[in-house]
């Protein structure tokens, strides 16, 4: 009974260390560092370019929103900024662009800076392609400003872009982008007026 158990055990541990052999016989082979980035850059590509198709079917449809964490333009500075109050928003036929200073109160929309809201005139997009992104262009009118202002928006992957002119001065919002019709912002309901 004995060497039968012996036997047995023998047996089973000559099949095992046999078999391991064969495992590591058919293992890949370790991948390369060029190898390793090569596949992470394709990987980041890859999901650059499948947030950015969000952003074009959101702008394409005319439901989108830039959230700007950075201004620069209005001082000629960049400064950081609430996403919720500095915004671009293109809502079906109307965009909204406002923009204010941190730390200011009052202004000409109540919230520290200023607010355009118009209908849009003219509207065009176009795909650069790979790396260069997308980019729609936007005319529209307000009552509020005699000049007709344009907005240019650029999206790479989740990040946007959007450079405003309003006849006066250039200010340039840079931030993530949203869905408008599901976004809260903080948007004055004051019209843009001179005080003196």
């Amino acid at each position: 009974m004995r060497k039968t158990v012996l036997a047995i055990f023998g047996l089973a541990l000559v099949l095992n260390f046999s078999l391991a052999q064969e495992a590591t016989y058919f293992e890949e082979k370790e991948k390369t560092k060029k190898e390793l980035r090569k596949e992470k850059k394709e990987e980041k590509a890859k999901l650059r370019e499948e947030k950015q198709a969000v952003g074009v079917k959101l702008i394409e449809s005319r439901d989108f929103v830039l959230m700007a964490k950075t201004i620069n333009g209005v001082n000629g500075a960049t400064v950081p900024v609430r996403e919720t109050m500095n915004f671009v928003r293109i809502d079906k036929g109307t965009v909204t662009v406002q923009y204010g200073e941190p730390g200011r109160s009052g202004g000409a929309n109540g919230l520290g800076g200023v607010t355009f809201k118009g209908r849009i005139q003219n509207f065009r997009v176009s795909d650069k392609g790979g790396r260069k992104g997308y980019n729609a262009i936007l005319n529209f009118t307000s009552p509020l400003n005699a000049n007709i202002m344009s907005v240019s928006i650029f999206i790479w992957g989740d990040k946007a872009q959007a450079r405003f002119f309003n006849g006066e001065r250039n200010v340039t919002f840079d931030g993530k982008y949203a869905k408008a019709s599901e976004t809260k912002l903080w948007e004055s309901s004051l019209n843009n007026v001179s005080r003196n």
